[in-house]
């Protein structure tokens, strides 16, 4: 019986963190506010990657995931100060930041029988400034872009572009490598 015991103590346990969470992982905190008396709760949750839906740029793409939700009749939140379903706000914001930013952009729209693909162009720069809760900011620079190319999630081909110690870029297209500038990195619809 003893050993049951330990095993299911061990499953309780959190994971240990790997290099990948000390380098990738940061800390978002989800915060609701009752708009009737103000009362606040705060989660925070750890990520690996920001997953954003596309914007005409990566800055309003972050501005879109950090702006407050209105939560209303239709999706209203039970406080706990007032006992009820009321009116509430619900944003997003990063925490904490991870050493090197990993952004997702959520390419394919699954609503509907087939999911299609959004392929408007999001501007990005060389150079990201992400915005902390606490008022601070953690900068980061573009070190590589992934690329699909196709219209589904059923088929397609995705190229990178990597950028060297030395500064340098480079084009990979499966075998196929070359210099490129940064010109044609942010060129891409990654």
């Amino acid at each position: 019986m003893a050993a049951v015991a330990e095993v299911s103590a061990a499953a309780d346990e959190p994971p240990e963190k790997t290099w990948i969470h000390h380098i990738f992982e940061g800390l978002l905190t989800n915060e609701t506010r009752c708009l009737a008396c103000d009362t606040v709760t705060s989660r925070d949750e750890a990520f690996l990657d920001l997953s954003l839906e596309p914007k005409p740029s990566l800055a309003r793409a972050l501005d879109a995931f950090t702006a407050p939700e209105k939560l209303d009749a239709k999706n209203a939140w039970r406080c706990g100060g007032c006992s009820e379903p009321v009116r509430a706000t619900k944003r997003l914001g990063v925490a904490a930041a991870p050493e090197a930013l990993v952004v997702h952009l959520k390419r394919f729209d699954a609503r509907g029988r087939v999911a299609r693909k959004v392929d408007a162009h999001v501007a990005f720069g060389a150079r990201l400034e992400l915005k902390t809760t606490d008022g601070g900011a953690a900068s980061y620079g573009l070190v590589g872009v992934l690329v699909h190319h196709g219209q589904s999630t059923h088929s397609g081909h995705y190229t990178a572009f990597c950028r060297t110690r030395s500064g340098a870029w480079s084009s990979f297209d499966d075998d196929a490598v070359r210099a490129c500038a940064l010109a044609e990195v942010l060129r891409q619809r990654a």
